[in-house]
């Protein structure tokens, strides 16, 4: 299954989104993940470091980790993302 680091294959094209356009990016991922829809933040953005390529240094980490809390929470503002009733709060739907 493809995920964020087959979209964007390193740091700076990442940082190179807005909100908007990264959190459409990530609300795609999220519609292909597997398990019927429950999930959290960290799906998304753990695989990009357990890579451990150098396209994603760890010295990007934060500003990496900042982009993609903005376009969480730009989805959740949309209301296209909302807290799962059955989960606790890292846990979307």
């Amino acid at each position: 299954m493809a995920g964020l680091i087959d979209y964007l294959p390193d740091a700076d094209s990442l940082l190179a989104l807005g909100p908007e356009d990264l959190g459409m990016i990530l609300l795609q991922l999220l519609q292909k993940q597997p398990g019927g829809g429950n999930f959290t933040k960290s799906n998304l953005e753990m695989p990009v470091w357990n890579a451990n390529t150098t396209a994603y240094p760890y010295h990007k980490r934060m500003p990496v980790a900042r982009a993609i809390a903005e376009a969480w929470q730009w989805l959740q503002n949309g209301g296209l993302l909302m807290v799962a009733p059955d989960q606790s709060n890292d846990g979307f739907a």
